[in-house]
């Protein structure tokens, strides 16, 4: 399976959108991917995925582990994109929205981190941004 341009263009833009880092969504991708393997009916007990971010390569490796959690027996999954179906796509989303949250989240850590004590106007930025945000959801829904 393989990314095409459009598509890593798209998780580049959202990564800018949403001020996280590329690498954030490509693992997120990567997670999702893995996911959505695991809820295809008949899927190996266990996966592993990669994913080449300059081809957009995308190697999905089931694997048969025993007792002690060791892999016993990996292999090269070639699926059709068809296979992934609507549950893939639900996990897809699900999985990316989660990432996005989470790496906003680090980030903005990351901003503030070494600040404990100190007046910073951030938190205030938020909650102008989610009031925005939520006025604009009232204002469509009211139409």
């Amino acid at each position: 399976m393989k990314l095409g341009n459009e598509s890593k263009q798209a998780i580049e833009a959202l990564a800018l959108e949403k001020g996280v880092a590329v690498e954030s969504m490509y693992e997120a991708l990567v997670s999702a991917f893995r996911s959505a393997y695991m809820r295809i009916p008949g899927a190996a007990e266990e996966a592993r995925v990669t994913l080449n971010p300059d081809s957009g390569e995308v190697l999905i490796y089931a694997q048969e582990l025993d007792n002690e959690g060791n892999v016993i027996e990996e292999w090269k999954v070639e699926l059709d994109e068809d296979e992934f179906g609507r549950i893939a796509a639900q996990s897809f989303k699900q999985m990316m929205t989660t990432k996005i949250r989470d790496a906003k989240r680090a980030t903005v850590l990351d901003a503030y981190i070494g600040r404990e004590g100190k007046l910073s106007t951030g938190i205030v930025l938020n909650l102008i941004q989610d009031l925005i945000r939520q006025y604009s959801i009232f204002k469509m829904l009211k139409q």
